[in-house]
């Protein structure tokens, strides 16, 4: 009698409690009528594969917010409002059912990563519907046409006006080509924490934590970072008071997702902030990097950031890099080049063939201007050398000069501002650096290279080598007229 009771009890507390834990959901995934079969599916906490007759059942997590799939290769929801619709709100729906359309055959890919938009206002908004917008309409028309190509906006879509994303998607749309985002901080909600300052973004663009596939390679977009509340009344007022970081959430979504993933798949993540900070004479991971890092283990990680306004590419591990993107407007709508002297742009990332390439496309300029040169007196911290900005430069681009015709060795690479911004935003600033905003001022970065040239010598050439056979070269002539 009392193992009756005991099992009815339990039974009882289990009916109670199941509720808050769980939610019983069902759906499907096809293509113009066609099921998919192996598409895995989650609420951004549990997950799922649908059946070859493209059906799934799972309960989801008390905490979900949306049923969404991690989009199969060749495929897209419909992005016609100006957000692929790979996911379904929890609320109000028992059923989830998504039909996709195709976005090419094949294996190959190319992935737009574009940083910052950062629109405040309708200024900056005129300013991106005008060259930015024509740029993207004219490159999503030219890869498209040969692979499947996809956008990857990398969080700081506005600037605490929340209400331009409506703005933003309203224009983005009329590009014909997907576009997908991630979070910024400064598209949180200020004066909220954690999941509720989010309440925004996510109801104009979707789970923060999701992930589709092009071609083989998966492409996740994450939450890198820990909002707290500014403290203050004003939703728009920004808060300082968060950490580049990863949530435990975003850690978890990331370990569950990679449980459906086979070791060694090639991995694109893309966030907001990059997972290390490099100053000139320390370097600082982000809060939870180490715990992302042992979960990315066995994969081989391309890490795609934006936040810092700059070019930086850091190799983390022997698997993993980070490629911090400078931003889309510049430094922030004030200039057309952004803080360390990248001209305004975004990286393009095709594979073709297996083969994966990175070029920065330049908005104002044509995509061979990858280097600018700075002559003698002209560089802030090394006056009595010539200086190339080799902005996307790592370990495996080489930088060599040649002085009266001899080969010298390679340029010592150095950190150093770019006299480009600094012109540029003391023009905007009518020559008073004191008016300048910190966060506006020039910054010393590494991927500058200089030469100091003995007095007697008459020329100096600097060749600049990309690891894909690309070159670039200046000739100083230092004859005095």
């Amino acid at each position: 009698m009392r193992n009756h009771f005991f099992i009815a009890a339990v039974s009882l507390i289990c009916l109670v409690y199941m509720p808050l834990e769980a939610k019983r959901v069902k759906g499907s995934v096809s293509s113009q009528g066609v099921p998919l079969g192996n598409v895995i599916v989650s609420d951004g906490y549990r997950f799922t594969k649908t059946a070859q007759d493209g059906s799934f059942k799972f309960n989801t997590h008390k905490n979900a917010r949306f049923v969404f799939i991690v989009t199969p290769s060749g495929y897209v929801a419909d992005y016609s409002s100006g957000v692929p619709q790979f996911y379904m709100p929890v609320k109000g729906n028992r059923v989830f059912k998504f039909d996709l359309q195709p976005l090419g055959e094949g294996e190959d890919y190319t992935i737009f990563s574009i940083s910052d938009p950062q629109m405040q206002n309708k200024k900056h908004l005129k300013r991106f519907k005008e060259r930015p917008l024509e740029d993207l309409r004219h490159m999503a028309d030219s890869f498209s046409a040969q692979r499947p190509t996809v956008g990857m906006v990398l969080g700081d879509v506005a600037w605490n006006k929340l209400g331009m994303f409506d703005s933003y998607k309203e224009v983005i749309s009329t590009v014909r080509m997907p576009f997908y985002t991630v979070i910024g901080n400064h598209d949180f909600i200020q004066n909220r924490s954690g999941v509720a300052a989010a309440e925004a973004y996510e109801a104009a663009f979707g789970p923060y934590n999701y992930a589709l596939w092009m071609g083989k390679d998966l492409l996740i977009g994450v939450n890198s970072l820990i909002f707290k509340a500014s403290g203050l009344e004003d939703p728009e007022k920004s808060s300082n008071n968060y950490s580049e970081g990863y949530p435990e959430e975003t850690l978890d979504f990331v370990k569950g997702l990679l449980e459906f993933v086979p070791k060694g798949t090639h991995i694109y993540m893309a966030q907001h902030s990059p997972i290390r900070f490099v100053f000139e004479f320390k370097s600082k991971d982000i809060d939870n990097a180490g715990k992302m890092l042992e979960i990315l283990d066995g994969y081989p990680v391309e890490i795609l950031s934006g936040h810092t306004h700059i070019m930086n590419t850091q190799v983390i591990n022997a698997s993993v890099t980070d490629h911090n993107a400078a931003a889309i407007g510049g430094a922030w709508w004030a200039t057309d080049w952004c803080k360390d002297g990248s001209p305004r742009g975004y990286q393009v990332i095709s594979s073709v063939g297996g083969q994966v390439s990175w070029d920065w496309h330049n908005i104002d300029y044509p995509d061979s201007f990858q280097v600018s040169f700075t002559g003698i007196g002209k560089a802030s911290r090394h006056p009595e050398s010539i200086v190339a900005n080799v902005w996307m430069a790592d370990s495996s681009w080489t930088v060599d000069w040649y002085q009266d015709g001899k080969y010298m060795g390679a340029a010592e690479q150095v950190w150093e501002t770019s006299s480009d911004y600094t012109s540029e935003i003391l023009e905007v600033y009518k020559g008073n650096f004191e008016k300048i905003p910190k966060y506006k001022r020039p910054l010393a970065l590494s991927h500058f290279y200089a030469v100091k040239p003995a007095p007697e010598a008459e020329s100096v050439t600097i060749v600049v080598k990309a690891p894909d056979g690309r070159e670039w070269s200046k000739e100083f002539s230092l004859k005095e007229d």
